[in-house]
Protein backbone atom coordinates (compact mmCIF):
# COMPACT_ATOMS: atom_id res chain seq x y z
CA UNK A 1 0.00 0.00 0.00
CA UNK A 2 1.30 3.28 -1.17
CA UNK A 3 2.65 5.87 1.79
CA UNK A 4 -0.66 8.44 2.34
CA UNK A 5 0.56 11.76 2.05
CA UNK A 6 -1.03 14.16 4.34
CA UNK A 7 0.60 17.99 3.87
CA UNK A 8 -1.01 20.09 1.32
CA UNK A 9 2.34 21.55 0.37
CA UNK A 10 3.71 18.09 -0.36
CA UNK A 11 0.83 17.63 -2.87
CA UNK A 12 0.91 20.54 -5.34
CA UNK A 13 3.78 20.37 -7.19
CA UNK A 14 5.52 22.73 -9.71
CA UNK A 15 6.91 22.32 -13.30
CA UNK A 16 9.47 25.19 -13.78
CA UNK A 17 8.93 24.86 -17.69
CA UNK A 18 6.53 22.60 -19.70
CA UNK A 19 7.31 22.17 -23.51
CA UNK A 20 4.94 21.19 -26.05
CA UNK A 21 2.36 20.89 -24.03
CA UNK A 22 -0.20 21.22 -26.58
CA UNK A 23 1.36 18.61 -28.83
CA UNK A 24 -0.10 15.64 -30.83
CA UNK A 25 0.93 12.81 -29.32
CA UNK A 26 1.00 9.58 -31.11
CA UNK A 27 2.62 6.00 -30.56
CA UNK A 28 3.87 5.79 -33.81
CA UNK A 29 4.85 8.42 -36.38
CA UNK A 30 1.89 8.99 -38.59
CA UNK A 31 3.59 11.39 -41.06
CA UNK A 32 6.40 13.63 -41.60
CA UNK A 33 6.02 16.20 -39.15
CA UNK A 34 6.29 13.89 -36.45
CA UNK A 35 8.99 13.91 -34.53
CA UNK A 36 10.48 11.10 -31.89
CA UNK A 37 11.00 11.63 -27.91
CA UNK A 38 12.11 9.24 -25.77
CA UNK A 39 10.31 8.41 -23.19
CA UNK A 40 12.42 9.21 -19.85
CA UNK A 41 13.28 6.62 -17.35
CA UNK A 42 12.16 3.59 -19.56
CA UNK A 43 13.83 0.63 -19.64
CA UNK A 44 14.19 -1.12 -21.91
CA UNK A 45 14.25 2.59 -24.03
CA UNK A 46 11.04 3.62 -25.22
CA UNK A 47 9.87 6.25 -27.97
CA UNK A 48 6.82 8.54 -28.71
CA UNK A 49 6.59 10.63 -31.53
CA UNK A 50 4.84 14.15 -31.25
CA UNK A 51 3.56 16.79 -33.45
CA UNK A 52 2.92 20.47 -32.71
CA UNK A 53 -0.35 21.73 -32.32
CA UNK A 54 -0.02 25.19 -34.56
CA UNK A 55 -2.48 26.86 -33.34
CA UNK A 56 -1.11 27.16 -30.00
CA UNK A 57 2.61 26.81 -30.82
CA UNK A 58 2.47 30.19 -32.00
CA UNK A 59 0.99 31.75 -29.44
CA UNK A 60 3.08 29.79 -26.38
CA UNK A 61 5.34 27.01 -27.13
CA UNK A 62 6.84 27.16 -23.45
CA UNK A 63 4.64 27.30 -20.19
CA UNK A 64 6.63 28.21 -16.96
CA UNK A 65 5.38 27.73 -13.10
CA UNK A 66 2.95 25.07 -14.19
CA UNK A 67 1.26 23.27 -11.23
CA UNK A 68 0.69 19.82 -11.01
CA UNK A 69 -1.73 18.02 -8.14
CA UNK A 70 -0.94 14.80 -6.57
CA UNK A 71 -3.74 12.32 -5.08
CA UNK A 72 -3.27 11.11 -1.27
CA UNK A 73 -1.57 8.01 -2.92
CA UNK A 74 1.56 10.17 -4.47
CA UNK A 75 -0.42 9.51 -7.93
CA UNK A 76 -1.22 12.31 -10.23
CA UNK A 77 -4.61 13.49 -10.35
CA UNK A 78 -5.60 13.54 -13.47
CA UNK A 79 -8.50 15.20 -13.92
CA UNK A 80 -7.50 18.10 -12.29
CA UNK A 81 -3.74 18.05 -13.97
CA UNK A 82 -5.79 18.01 -17.29
CA UNK A 83 -8.48 20.47 -16.66
CA UNK A 84 -4.89 23.25 -16.03
CA UNK A 85 -3.41 22.42 -19.16
CA UNK A 86 -7.39 23.06 -20.85
CA UNK A 87 -7.18 26.86 -18.71
CA UNK A 88 -3.83 27.65 -20.18
CA UNK A 89 -5.22 26.79 -23.65
CA UNK A 90 -7.31 29.34 -23.98
CA UNK A 91 -5.61 31.96 -22.46
CA UNK A 92 -5.16 34.11 -25.63
CA UNK A 93 -2.93 37.40 -23.91
CA UNK A 94 0.20 36.36 -25.23
CA UNK A 95 1.74 39.17 -21.98
CA UNK A 96 -0.07 36.93 -19.46
CA UNK A 97 1.33 34.61 -16.92
CA UNK A 98 -1.58 32.04 -17.03
CA UNK A 99 -0.45 30.28 -14.74
CA UNK A 100 -0.64 32.60 -11.64
CA UNK A 101 -4.22 32.13 -11.81
CA UNK A 102 -3.82 28.46 -11.91
CA UNK A 103 -2.01 27.79 -8.81
CA UNK A 104 -4.87 29.47 -7.41
CA UNK A 105 -6.98 27.11 -8.56
CA UNK A 106 -4.93 24.12 -7.74
CA UNK A 107 -4.76 25.26 -4.24
CA UNK A 108 -8.28 25.90 -4.06
CA UNK A 109 -9.05 22.65 -5.67
CA UNK A 110 -6.59 20.61 -3.83
CA UNK A 111 -8.43 22.13 -0.25
CA UNK A 112 -11.80 20.27 -1.97
CA UNK A 113 -10.07 17.39 -2.63
CA UNK A 114 -8.32 17.19 0.92
CA UNK A 115 -12.09 18.32 2.52
CA UNK A 116 -13.46 15.26 0.75
CA UNK A 117 -10.76 12.61 1.75
CA UNK A 118 -10.61 13.63 5.24
CA UNK A 119 -14.38 12.54 5.11
CA UNK A 120 -14.45 9.65 2.89
CA UNK A 121 -16.59 11.44 -0.01
CA UNK A 122 -16.42 10.46 -2.98
CA UNK A 123 -15.65 13.47 -5.13
CA UNK A 124 -17.88 12.06 -8.16
CA UNK A 125 -20.43 10.93 -6.48
CA UNK A 126 -23.94 13.17 -6.48
CA UNK A 127 -26.52 10.67 -6.02
CA UNK A 128 -27.69 12.26 -3.24
CA UNK A 129 -31.07 12.85 -3.55
CA UNK A 130 -31.12 15.85 -0.87
CA UNK A 131 -28.31 18.69 -1.76
CA UNK A 132 -26.49 18.55 1.21
CA UNK A 133 -25.77 15.20 1.04
CA UNK A 134 -23.99 16.36 -2.09
CA UNK A 135 -19.81 16.86 -2.01
CA UNK A 136 -19.86 20.44 -3.08
CA UNK A 137 -22.90 21.53 -0.70
CA UNK A 138 -21.01 19.75 1.99
CA UNK A 139 -17.76 22.00 1.14
CA UNK A 140 -19.90 25.04 0.93
CA UNK A 141 -21.45 24.24 4.00
CA UNK A 142 -17.85 23.92 5.48
CA UNK A 143 -16.60 26.98 4.37
CA UNK A 144 -19.32 28.90 5.60
CA UNK A 145 -19.18 27.76 8.86
CA UNK A 146 -15.70 26.17 9.87
CA UNK A 147 -13.23 27.62 7.69
CA UNK A 148 -13.26 31.57 8.89
CA UNK A 149 -13.42 32.99 4.96
CA UNK A 150 -14.56 35.87 3.84
CA UNK A 151 -17.97 35.69 1.86
CA UNK A 152 -15.63 36.82 -1.28
CA UNK A 153 -12.86 34.20 -0.97
CA UNK A 154 -15.57 31.62 -0.20
CA UNK A 155 -17.52 32.46 -3.39
CA UNK A 156 -13.89 31.86 -5.24
CA UNK A 157 -13.31 28.61 -3.82
CA UNK A 158 -16.51 27.00 -4.93
CA UNK A 159 -16.34 29.31 -8.27
CA UNK A 160 -13.11 27.06 -8.89
CA UNK A 161 -14.69 24.16 -7.89
CA UNK A 162 -17.59 24.24 -10.22
CA UNK A 163 -15.59 25.23 -12.99
CA UNK A 164 -13.76 22.20 -12.85
CA UNK A 165 -16.82 20.13 -12.61
CA UNK A 166 -17.40 22.01 -16.05
CA UNK A 167 -14.76 20.68 -17.57
CA UNK A 168 -14.48 17.15 -15.82
CA UNK A 169 -18.43 16.51 -16.86
CA UNK A 170 -17.56 17.61 -20.19
CA UNK A 171 -14.25 15.32 -20.78
CA UNK A 172 -13.93 13.14 -18.23
CA UNK A 173 -17.18 11.58 -16.03
CA UNK A 174 -20.83 11.65 -16.47
CA UNK A 175 -21.88 14.36 -13.92
CA UNK A 176 -25.19 15.96 -13.99
CA UNK A 177 -23.84 19.91 -13.11
CA UNK A 178 -27.24 20.72 -11.79
CA UNK A 179 -26.85 18.36 -8.86
CA UNK A 180 -23.18 20.10 -8.76
CA UNK A 181 -24.62 23.74 -8.32
CA UNK A 182 -27.71 25.34 -8.65
CA UNK A 183 -26.98 27.95 -11.77
CA UNK A 184 -29.51 30.63 -13.35
CA UNK A 185 -28.71 33.27 -15.85
CA UNK A 186 -30.25 36.43 -15.17
CA UNK A 187 -29.84 39.58 -17.12
CA UNK A 188 -28.77 42.65 -15.73
CA UNK A 189 -29.70 46.64 -16.93
CA UNK A 190 -26.64 48.65 -16.47
CA UNK A 191 -25.49 52.22 -16.81
CA UNK A 192 -22.71 53.22 -19.35
CA UNK A 193 -21.33 56.25 -20.85
CA UNK A 194 -23.31 55.86 -23.91
CA UNK A 195 -26.34 54.90 -22.16
CA UNK A 196 -28.10 51.66 -20.66
CA UNK A 197 -27.44 48.51 -22.04
CA UNK A 198 -28.12 44.63 -20.47
CA UNK A 199 -25.88 41.80 -20.14
CA UNK A 200 -26.59 38.22 -18.94
CA UNK A 201 -24.52 36.45 -16.18
CA UNK A 202 -24.51 33.23 -14.56
CA UNK A 203 -25.52 33.31 -10.52
CA UNK A 204 -24.68 29.95 -8.50
CA UNK A 205 -26.75 29.38 -5.61
CA UNK A 206 -23.37 27.91 -3.40
CA UNK A 207 -22.10 31.74 -3.84
CA UNK A 208 -21.68 34.17 -0.67
CA UNK A 209 -23.60 37.61 -1.09
CA UNK A 210 -20.97 40.52 -1.38
CA UNK A 211 -22.41 43.41 0.47
CA UNK A 212 -21.31 46.48 -1.19
CA UNK A 213 -21.40 50.17 0.37
CA UNK A 214 -23.41 52.71 -1.21
CA UNK A 215 -19.90 54.44 -1.05
CA UNK A 216 -16.86 55.78 0.56
CA UNK A 217 -16.82 57.37 4.10
CA UNK A 218 -17.15 60.68 4.69
CA UNK A 219 -13.69 62.23 4.17
CA UNK A 220 -12.68 59.41 1.40
CA UNK A 221 -12.65 59.35 -2.51
CA UNK A 222 -13.14 56.00 -3.78
CA UNK A 223 -10.71 54.75 -6.54
CA UNK A 224 -10.58 51.05 -8.61
CA UNK A 225 -12.46 49.99 -4.87
CA UNK A 226 -10.31 51.34 -2.34
CA UNK A 227 -10.89 54.35 -0.35
CA UNK A 228 -8.31 56.81 -0.48
CA UNK A 229 -7.82 60.12 0.98
CA UNK A 230 -4.72 63.13 1.02
CA UNK A 231 -2.77 63.79 3.71
CA UNK A 232 -3.55 66.60 5.97
CA UNK A 233 -1.27 69.16 5.89
CA UNK A 234 -0.36 68.29 9.40
CA UNK A 235 0.15 64.43 8.43
CA UNK A 236 2.01 66.09 5.25
CA UNK A 237 4.49 67.79 7.50
CA UNK A 238 4.96 64.79 9.72
CA UNK A 239 5.52 62.51 6.63
CA UNK A 240 8.00 64.72 4.95
CA UNK A 241 9.54 64.79 8.57
CA UNK A 242 10.04 61.59 9.30
CA UNK A 243 11.27 59.91 5.97
CA UNK A 244 13.75 63.07 5.38
CA UNK A 245 15.28 62.14 8.49
CA UNK A 246 18.70 59.83 9.62
CA UNK A 247 16.42 56.57 10.33
CA UNK A 248 15.63 56.38 6.42
CA UNK A 249 18.13 55.74 3.65
CA UNK A 250 18.00 57.85 0.39
CA UNK A 251 16.07 55.23 -1.66
CA UNK A 252 13.00 54.14 1.07
CA UNK A 253 12.75 58.25 0.95
CA UNK A 254 12.76 58.37 -2.75
CA UNK A 255 10.25 55.32 -3.16
CA UNK A 256 7.77 57.64 -1.15
CA UNK A 257 8.42 61.07 -2.92
CA UNK A 258 8.41 59.59 -6.31
CA UNK A 259 4.70 58.69 -5.46
CA UNK A 260 3.80 61.61 -3.68
CA UNK A 261 5.15 64.43 -6.24
CA UNK A 262 3.85 62.35 -9.26
CA UNK A 263 0.57 60.10 -8.65
CA UNK A 264 2.45 57.42 -9.65
CA UNK A 265 1.12 53.63 -8.52
CA UNK A 266 3.70 51.65 -6.84
CA UNK A 267 4.54 49.45 -10.07
CA UNK A 268 5.43 52.86 -11.76
CA UNK A 269 7.46 53.98 -9.43
CA UNK A 270 8.76 50.71 -8.59
CA UNK A 271 9.87 49.82 -12.66
CA UNK A 272 11.47 53.28 -13.47
CA UNK A 273 14.93 52.27 -15.11
CA UNK A 274 18.04 54.03 -15.24
CA UNK A 275 17.57 55.02 -19.19
CA UNK A 276 14.40 57.28 -17.37
CA UNK A 277 16.70 59.49 -15.79
CA UNK A 278 18.15 60.58 -19.23
CA UNK A 279 15.04 62.79 -19.33
CA UNK A 280 15.93 65.11 -16.44
CA UNK A 281 18.49 67.47 -18.10
CA UNK A 282 18.58 70.98 -18.37
CA UNK A 283 16.75 71.32 -22.06
CA UNK A 284 14.13 69.39 -21.19
CA UNK A 285 12.76 71.20 -18.21
CA UNK A 286 9.11 72.03 -18.52
CA UNK A 287 8.34 75.93 -17.84
CA UNK A 288 6.23 74.64 -14.09
CA UNK A 289 9.48 73.21 -13.12
CA UNK A 290 9.13 69.34 -14.03
CA UNK A 291 10.57 66.65 -16.36
CA UNK A 292 8.53 64.72 -18.44
CA UNK A 293 8.84 61.09 -18.15
CA UNK A 294 6.78 58.74 -20.19
CA UNK A 295 5.02 55.52 -18.95
CA UNK A 296 2.95 52.68 -20.03
CA UNK A 297 3.29 50.11 -23.32
CA UNK A 298 7.08 50.37 -24.44
CA UNK A 299 8.42 52.28 -21.96
CA UNK A 300 9.69 49.79 -19.92
CA UNK A 301 7.56 51.14 -16.86
CA UNK A 302 4.52 48.91 -15.80
CA UNK A 303 1.18 51.25 -15.61
CA UNK A 304 -2.25 49.72 -14.60
CA UNK A 305 -3.04 47.79 -17.29
CA UNK A 306 -0.22 49.14 -19.99
CA UNK A 307 -1.78 52.86 -20.44
CA UNK A 308 0.12 55.17 -21.69
CA UNK A 309 0.31 57.70 -19.18
CA UNK A 310 2.82 60.81 -18.50
CA UNK A 311 4.75 61.57 -15.43
CA UNK A 312 5.90 64.78 -13.98
CA UNK A 313 8.96 64.87 -12.08
CA UNK A 314 9.46 68.38 -9.90
CA UNK A 315 13.18 69.81 -10.57
CA UNK A 316 14.43 69.13 -6.96
CA UNK A 317 13.32 65.32 -6.53
CA UNK A 318 14.83 64.50 -9.75
CA UNK A 319 17.83 66.13 -8.88
CA UNK A 320 17.65 63.62 -5.61
CA UNK A 321 17.21 60.51 -7.49
CA UNK A 322 20.10 61.79 -10.24
CA UNK A 323 22.31 61.96 -7.27
CA UNK A 324 21.10 58.79 -5.87
CA UNK A 325 21.33 56.79 -9.16
CA UNK A 326 24.98 57.72 -9.47
CA UNK A 327 25.79 56.97 -5.38
CA UNK A 328 28.64 54.33 -4.79
CA UNK A 329 25.44 52.43 -3.04
CA UNK A 330 23.28 52.54 -6.51
CA UNK A 331 26.33 51.41 -8.28
CA UNK A 332 27.24 48.15 -5.84
CA UNK A 333 23.72 47.52 -6.21
CA UNK A 334 23.18 47.41 -9.84
CA UNK A 335 26.56 45.15 -10.05
CA UNK A 336 24.79 42.62 -7.81
CA UNK A 337 21.50 42.84 -9.70
CA UNK A 338 24.19 41.70 -12.74
CA UNK A 339 25.15 38.74 -11.01
CA UNK A 340 21.68 37.19 -9.44
CA UNK A 341 20.67 37.88 -12.85
CA UNK A 342 23.66 35.56 -14.51
CA UNK A 343 22.92 33.63 -11.71
CA UNK A 344 19.84 32.37 -11.58
CA UNK A 345 19.18 32.95 -15.81
CA UNK A 346 22.90 31.99 -17.23
CA UNK A 347 21.10 31.16 -20.76
CA UNK A 348 19.51 34.52 -21.10
CA UNK A 349 21.03 37.60 -22.28
CA UNK A 350 22.16 39.93 -19.74
CA UNK A 351 19.76 43.22 -19.48
CA UNK A 352 21.27 46.23 -20.99
CA UNK A 353 22.60 48.56 -18.06
CA UNK A 354 20.19 51.20 -18.98
CA UNK A 355 17.27 48.81 -18.33
CA UNK A 356 18.23 48.01 -15.01
CA UNK A 357 16.14 49.18 -12.19
CA UNK A 358 16.52 52.30 -10.45
CA UNK A 359 15.19 51.05 -7.18
CA UNK A 360 17.33 47.73 -6.15
CA UNK A 361 17.36 46.51 -2.77
CA UNK A 362 20.40 45.39 -1.06
CA UNK A 363 20.63 41.77 -2.42
CA UNK A 364 20.27 42.91 -6.40
CA UNK A 365 16.63 42.49 -6.61
CA UNK A 366 13.72 44.99 -7.84
CA UNK A 367 11.12 45.71 -6.22
CA UNK A 368 8.76 45.46 -8.94
CA UNK A 369 8.91 42.82 -11.95
CA UNK A 370 8.25 44.69 -15.01
CA UNK A 371 5.96 42.73 -18.18
CA UNK A 372 8.90 43.45 -20.03
CA UNK A 373 11.71 41.69 -18.01
CA UNK A 374 12.59 39.05 -19.89
CA UNK A 375 13.21 37.17 -16.48
CA UNK A 376 8.79 37.68 -15.99
CA UNK A 377 7.73 34.85 -18.07
CA UNK A 378 9.82 32.49 -15.92
CA UNK A 379 9.98 33.59 -12.35
CA UNK A 380 7.67 31.56 -9.71
CA UNK A 381 6.58 34.25 -8.26
CA UNK A 382 7.83 37.99 -9.47
CA UNK A 383 7.70 40.96 -6.61
CA UNK A 384 4.63 43.03 -7.00
CA UNK A 385 5.90 46.10 -4.45
CA UNK A 386 5.81 44.40 -1.33
CA UNK A 387 8.34 46.87 -0.33
CA UNK A 388 5.38 49.35 0.02
CA UNK A 389 4.41 47.30 2.67
CA UNK A 390 7.49 47.47 4.61
CA UNK A 391 7.54 51.28 4.33
CA UNK A 392 4.32 51.42 5.91
CA UNK A 393 5.39 49.58 9.00
CA UNK A 394 8.75 51.43 9.22
CA UNK A 395 6.60 54.87 9.01
CA UNK A 396 4.21 53.87 11.73
CA UNK A 397 7.27 53.68 14.06
CA UNK A 398 7.94 57.05 13.74
CA UNK A 399 4.77 58.85 13.56
CA UNK A 400 2.64 60.21 16.01
CA UNK A 401 -0.78 58.48 17.57
CA UNK A 402 -2.73 60.98 15.71
CA UNK A 403 -1.37 59.78 12.10
CA UNK A 404 -4.19 58.06 10.19
CA UNK A 405 -3.92 54.29 11.10
CA UNK A 406 -5.76 53.11 7.47
CA UNK A 407 -2.91 55.14 5.97
CA UNK A 408 -1.45 52.81 2.68
CA UNK A 409 1.05 53.94 -0.19
CA UNK A 410 -1.80 54.34 -2.13
CA UNK A 411 -2.52 57.38 -0.23
CA UNK A 412 0.20 59.22 -1.57
CA UNK A 413 -1.35 58.94 -4.67
CA UNK A 414 -4.29 61.36 -3.43
CA UNK A 415 -2.09 63.38 -1.76
CA UNK A 416 -0.70 64.29 -4.68
CA UNK A 417 -3.96 65.42 -6.50
CA UNK A 418 -4.49 67.32 -3.28
CA UNK A 419 -1.40 69.03 -3.49
CA UNK A 420 -2.15 69.88 -7.32
CA UNK A 421 -4.86 70.99 -7.26
CA UNK A 422 -4.27 73.82 -4.50
CA UNK A 423 -1.54 74.49 -6.36
CA UNK A 424 -4.06 75.27 -8.72
CA UNK A 425 -6.41 77.36 -7.42
CA UNK A 426 -4.53 80.53 -7.85
CA UNK A 427 -4.46 79.93 -11.71
CA UNK A 428 -7.74 79.72 -11.20
CA UNK A 429 -8.34 82.56 -9.17
CA UNK A 430 -6.07 85.05 -11.11
CA UNK A 431 -7.87 84.14 -14.19
CA UNK A 432 -4.93 81.98 -15.86
CA UNK A 433 -7.64 78.84 -15.78
CA UNK A 434 -11.37 78.77 -16.35
CA UNK A 435 -13.35 77.69 -13.58
CA UNK A 436 -14.04 73.80 -14.52
CA UNK A 437 -10.41 73.21 -16.46
CA UNK A 438 -8.92 72.54 -13.32
CA UNK A 439 -10.96 69.22 -13.57
CA UNK A 440 -9.66 68.37 -16.28
CA UNK A 441 -5.83 68.89 -15.58
CA UNK A 442 -6.44 66.53 -12.81
CA UNK A 443 -7.88 64.20 -14.72
CA UNK A 444 -5.08 64.53 -17.09
CA UNK A 445 -2.77 64.07 -13.89
CA UNK A 446 -3.99 61.01 -12.57
CA UNK A 447 -4.62 59.24 -15.69
CA UNK A 448 -8.58 58.68 -15.13
CA UNK A 449 -10.76 57.51 -17.93
CA UNK A 450 -13.91 58.54 -16.07
CA UNK A 451 -13.78 62.21 -15.21
CA UNK A 452 -16.29 61.37 -12.42
CA UNK A 453 -13.55 59.57 -10.88
CA UNK A 454 -12.00 62.76 -10.54
CA UNK A 455 -15.27 65.00 -9.97
CA UNK A 456 -15.15 62.77 -6.67
CA UNK A 457 -11.65 64.35 -5.46
CA UNK A 458 -12.80 67.51 -6.73
CA UNK A 459 -15.67 67.04 -4.87
CA UNK A 460 -13.58 66.01 -1.41
CA UNK A 461 -10.98 68.91 -1.83
CA UNK A 462 -13.73 71.27 -1.59
CA UNK A 463 -14.89 69.96 1.53
CA UNK A 464 -11.39 69.79 3.35
CA UNK A 465 -10.76 72.76 6.27
CA UNK A 466 -7.22 73.66 5.03
CA UNK A 467 -6.81 77.55 4.78
CA UNK A 468 -3.46 78.61 2.87
CA UNK A 469 -2.09 82.03 3.32
CA UNK A 470 -3.91 84.49 0.52
CA UNK A 471 -0.73 86.33 -0.04
CA UNK A 472 1.78 83.50 -0.85
CA UNK A 473 -0.71 81.74 -2.83
CA UNK A 474 -0.70 85.14 -5.40
CA UNK A 475 2.55 86.20 -5.42
CA UNK A 476 3.22 82.43 -6.68
CA UNK A 477 1.19 83.31 -9.62
CA UNK A 478 3.50 83.77 -12.38
CA UNK A 479 3.30 81.84 -15.25
CA UNK A 480 6.96 80.26 -15.40
CA UNK A 481 5.87 79.50 -11.27
CA UNK A 482 7.14 75.77 -10.69
CA UNK A 483 5.39 73.16 -9.25
CA UNK A 484 6.05 71.81 -5.45
CA UNK A 485 9.02 70.34 -4.68
CA UNK A 486 9.17 67.86 -1.68
CA UNK A 487 9.71 70.83 0.79
CA UNK A 488 6.23 71.97 0.36
CA UNK A 489 5.04 74.94 -2.35
CA UNK A 490 7.70 76.90 -3.93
Amino acid sequence: MADVILEKNKRILNIELCQGLFDFVSASKLDKDYSKTHLEASDPPCYFYTKPETHYQSLRSEIYNMPFLLLEDGNPWWEANAFFVEQVRYNTNPMARPTDDLHRKASRLLSYKMFCEERNIDWLNFSGRRPSTRPTYRFYHYLIHDSGLSNGVISQFTGAVYSFYEYVAKNWHVIDLERVDSVKTVRLFLEGKTGSFTKEVKVRQLRRPMIKSDGPEIGYVRENGEDLRPLSKKHREEFLKVINGSSWAPLERLICLSSMFTGARKQSVLTLRMKHLASFVKENLNNDGTYTVHAGAGTSIDTKFGKKQTLYFPQQLAHEMFVYANSDVARARREKFKHVFASNYPNMEMIKDEDIYLFLSDQGNCYYMAKDDPRYPKAKAPPTGQVTGTLRAKLFKFVEDDFPKNFTFHWLRATYAYMYYLWLQPLVEAGYIKIGEEISLIQRRLHHNDRATTEEYLKLFSNINEVLDAQEKFESVILNRKMFDHRGFL
